[in-house]
């Protein structure tokens, strides 16, 4: 495997549709209440969709229900090497939930991402 041209293929996809991030992160204190959100770091990546496993539901008169999930993809650097799971990814004014990281042999995050809403603290 040739890491090197795969580096080089996820920066080509990113280029042309780069889509800036705002990674934010809620702290808690000593009594395990949330604090205000503190900014983690600044990315630049794709946000794309992919399709999910067939789901089929009966009540729906057998219809097939393929269902998307949101991903956003980055480079594999020191910024995004501080990017953890719960951690909150502002999208052009509307927030995401990192769910899983999706750390390709540290070479890229193709993080799984879940739609909070718009201007939500």
């Amino acid at each position: 495997m040739n890491s090197q041209k795969i580096r080089t293929q996820i920066r080509k996809a990113i280029s042309k549709m780069p889509t800036n991030g705002v990674v934010y992160r809620e702290e808690e204190n000593e009594f395990h209440e949330k604090r205000d959100k503190t900014k983690v770091c600044d990315v630049v990546g794709l946000k794309h969709s992919k399709r999910l496993a067939i789901a089929v539901s009966i009540e729906d008169a057998g219809q097939m229900n393929l269902p998307k999930q949101d991903y956003f993809m980055t480079e594999y650097s020191e910024q995004s090497q501080k990017i953890k799971e719960g951690d909150q990814i502002e999208i052009k004014g509307v927030y995401y939930e990192v769910q899983d990281l999706g750390n390709t042999l540290d070479l890229y995050f193709d993080m799984a991402i879940k739609r909070r809403g718009s201007n939500e603290s």
